[in-house]
């Protein structure tokens, strides 16, 4: 495609990994007679996508159980698969607190703003599914801390800009300033802030939270790639060589060993690592 499909492509990209880096995740079971064993049980992507949201970090979960007016609104077949998929994600580590199902038809638009249905609305006393998201309590943004960009892609600007690359990322921490200098990690790199846009629109500041994308100058492709952290020159992050992690193990094959070799991915890069004796939880 051209360049505005790359961009758009970049855009959805950015509001995927906004809405995972916030903590929300809206799982949507199908619950016809079958439908869901189906997609939990038996090889489907139910249980597949409970397990990719643990790994990503997501931190709230929606349990969305749709279809549920193809049987009446069966206030047992609902518990029957909420128990059934909450008690799943209770086995990732997630805690009672962190999880919120709600029963919805899609396609009738029942319980997603509001519910009229008498066969819901008799037994149903709990929230509808937009305001589930908003019992969620936004997390807080650090934006006094040291500022820590993580930079998810990078590209070199289109013609009839400015020219240079552009970083694309989100602000973790701290704050980002126009005209600012920058350092890049791990390259050791100080580059030059030429403007920043979020949401598509330029602004002179942006703090952490914020989904950026840096035009920058002093700085080439060889010097800047996807997984660099970005901070600033008067507070540079500190380097290790050793860290201890707690590492959730789901349907593996080979066990792990100490001393054994291992490659530790990280954003968006792999680097060679060995673990040393380990702790059992």
């Amino acid at each position: 495609g051209g360049e505005g499909e790359r961009h758009h492509g970049r855009r959805s990209r950015y509001a995927l990994r906004h809405c995972e880096e916030e903590g929300h995740s809206f799982g949507c079971t199908w619950k016809k007679i079958g439908e869901f064993e189906n997609g939990f049980d038996r090889g489907g992507q139910t249980k597949e996508h409970a397990t990719l949201i643990r790994s990503l970090g997501v931190r709230n979960v929606i349990i969305a159980v749709n279809k549920l007016d193809t049987v009446g609104w069966d206030k047992k077949r609902f518990e029957e698969v909420s128990n059934h998929t909450t008690a799943y994600l209770h086995s990732l580590g997630y805690k009672p607190t962190q999880l919120q199902t709600v029963p919805v038809s899609g396609l009738k638009g029942e319980n997603l703003t509001d519910r009229k249905d008498v066969g819901l609305t008799h037994w149903y006393k709990g929230p509808t599914l937009t305001e589930a998201i908003d019992n969620i309590a936004p997390p807080k943004k650090p934006a006094d801390a040291a500022l820590i960009m993580i930079v998810s892609d990078v590209y070199k600007a289109s013609q009839g800009s400015t020219g240079g690359l552009t970083l694309a990322g989100k602000i973790e921490s701290g704050a980002m300033i126009a005209k600012d200098k920058i350092i890049v990690h791990p390259q050791q790199k100080v580059i030059t802030v030429k403007a920043i846009c979020t949401q598509g629109k330029p602004v002179t500041v942006a703090k952490a939270g914020d989904s950026v994308e840096v035009s920058v100058k002093d700085a080439t492709d060889d010097e800047v790639s996807i997984g660099c952290i970005i901070g600033h020159p008067s507070k540079p992050l500190p380097y290790v060589t050793e860290f201890k992690v707690k590492v959730l193990t789901l349907n593996y094959k080979i066990p792990l060993l100490a001393g054994q070799n291992v490659i530790v991915y990280s954003l968006g890069m792999g680097h060679p690592a060995y673990n040393i004796p380990l702790s059992p939880r």
